[in-house]
């Protein structure tokens, strides 16, 4: 019965609470980010910190390594940032559209790379956290949808990740606020494919949007 509930809660995107990112050190964590890089706009980032910094909340040492003047300079020239704990990337202007934050994160900037989702998590160890977090969520015509740029098909190394995990947004992108119930169907798909908790953060306050379905597209 034990293994029956915990499969449940699994398929639901629900994870025992020994093994979720607690939502006040999730806040936390956001806050902390967002003070340290002061990033205007969309952006969308994947961190990779141990596992007592998502316990515990951050800590002396959270992402010392990985500066604020290198990653806005990496942004300003429309680069992703590839850091030792964390990437980050914005929307990339081209002349008639951009390419979505979130696409970026995942796929490989050219033939033959990698992406850089897969370098961050490669040097990942047993006992390390993984935080995936996009400021609006992914867009139902691009991100979301199933043309060249979706990244539906693209969250491998999110579901390949072992430890403790979370995909979490902050607004629901304007353009789709009319197609709210598509939302959550788009964000129940990245929480099956990518075998990860979909969580929404709204001020210093995060709840798990499969746990609270209208309150995650309100």
């Amino acid at each position: 019965m034990k293994a029956l509930v915990l499969l449940c809660l699994l398929s639901s995107g629900i994870l025992p609470s020994d093994a979720q990112i607690n939502e006040t050190i999730l806040a936390r964590i956001g806050s902390t980010i967002r003070n340290r890089y002061n990033i205007n706009g969309q952006f969308a980032y994947v961190l990779r910190v141990p596992d007592t910094q998502c316990t515990n909340g951050p800590d002396q040492n959270f992402l010392q390594g990985d500066p604020n003047i290198d990653v806005q300079n990496a942004l300003n020239q429309q680069q992703v940032y590839q850091g030792n704990n964390i990437i980050i990337a914005q929307p990339s202007k081209m002349q008639n559209y951009a390419i979505h934050a979130e696409y970026r994160l995942l796929t490989p900037p050219q033939s033959g790379a990698e992406a850089p989702i897969d370098i961050l998590l490669r040097q990942g160890g047993p006992n390390e956290c993984m935080i995936f977090f996009t400021r609006i969520s992914p867009c139902l015509d691009r991100c979301a949808g199933q043309g060249p740029y979706s990244i539906l098909n693209r969250l491998g190394a999110i579901a390949g990740w072992g430890g403790r995990k979370v995909f979490y947004f902050v607004e629901v992108y304007s353009v789709d606020q009319s197609r709210r119930k598509d939302v959550l169907e788009a964000l129940k798909t990245i929480n099956r494919r990518g075998n990860v908790p979909i969580f929404r953060c709204r001020g210093n306050a995060c709840f798990n949007c499969l746990a609270d379905e209208a309150r995650c597209v309100a």
